[in-house]
């Protein structure tokens, strides 16, 4: 005879299957209640993220959300939510995030880093070429320029940027962003980007190599002023986004999963290091 054939030596097969259904009762219970795995709990939390100046110039001051100056250390985490960030002429800063992101800021420059989180990784997903968990991160560009490279952003994560009329959202890659008398000014260098109208209910889908503007009047409008080439970057934008994708490069961030802490940054040799001339060689006298 074919078909299905409860296993086993139980001679009362419904014996068994009040078995199994108080079992499933048991299972259905523990998941309404939140009752997981330590692992499961590791994975659903969500901490502040970290980040790191990794070079700085000129004059930038950091203003925390109380208004109180915040004196933030070169190659020292620090938490970035709620900060604000006002560059001078000719100043500037590249800040690496614990999720493989980095902001280049700009001369003449007023940015918020609104919010920053991101869910404990462990040792397993460390060192990949995507982000190895899942993060949050908002900022507002009120004035001036700047550069985001977040190359390895996972496709979960959300990184956003409140603009003075409209926003975006960067999925991946490097982009350049620049508010000035004349408009917003968008540019995708790698990877591709969407930008909401103030309306939020119009968009546009922004590819590589696309170089855009929008200005207040076109915005209401909800439509793009003027487009162009990359090859219209100045120098100093092209130096801008360069070196903050550099800046994403120099720093690692620990596996933080079994702590619960924010993850902490490692800095990232040059391989000249490596090859200098030690200025105190070792000596070994008979």
């Amino acid at each position: 005879m074919s078909g299905f054939r409860m296993q086993g030596h139980d001679r009362h097969p419904h014996r068994q299957l009040k078995r199994m259904a108080v079992v499933f009762r048991f299972a259905v219970r523990l998941l309404t209640a939140g009752v997981f795995l330590p692992v499961g709990l590791s994975a659903q939390a969500i901490i502040e993220g970290n980040a790191l100046v990794t070079s700085w110039n000129g004059s930038v001051e950091v203003i925390d959300a109380s208004g109180e100056k915040r004196a933030i250390q070169p190659r020292l985490p620090f938490s970035p939510s709620g900060l604000h960030w006002n560059s001078a002429k000719d100043a500037g800063a590249f800040i690496a995030f614990s999720n493989g992101t980095a902001l280049g800021i700009g001369a003449n420059t007023r940015l918020q880093i609104i919010d920053f989180q991101q869910k404990p990784f462990g040792p397993e997903k460390a060192g990949f070429d995507y982000e190895p968990s899942e993060s949050k991160l908002m900022l507002e560009l009120k004035s001036g320029e700047i550069a985001l490279s977040c190359q390895r952003l996972s496709p979960i994560s959300d990184l956003r940027v409140r603009l003075p009329y409209g926003s975006l959202r960067v999925h991946r890659g490097t982009v350049l962003l620049r508010n000035d008398s004349t408009g917003l000014h968008i540019a995708v260098i790698e990877g591709n980007l969407t930008y909401d109208y103030p309306d939020e209910s119009t968009r546009e889908f922004v590819s590589a190599g696309t170089l855009l503007r929008i200005s207040e009047q076109s915005a209401r409008r909800r439509e793009i002023a003027d487009r162009g080439s990359l090859d219209a970057l100045s120098a100093e934008a092209v130096q801008l986004h360069r070196a903050t994708t550099h800046a994403s490069r120099r720093v690692l961030f620990k596996a933080n999963a079994a702590s619960g802490q924010a993850p902490e940054p490692v800095l990232v040799l040059r391989p000249e290091y490596f090859k200098q001339t030690s200025p105190r060689p070792y000596e070994y006298n008979d």
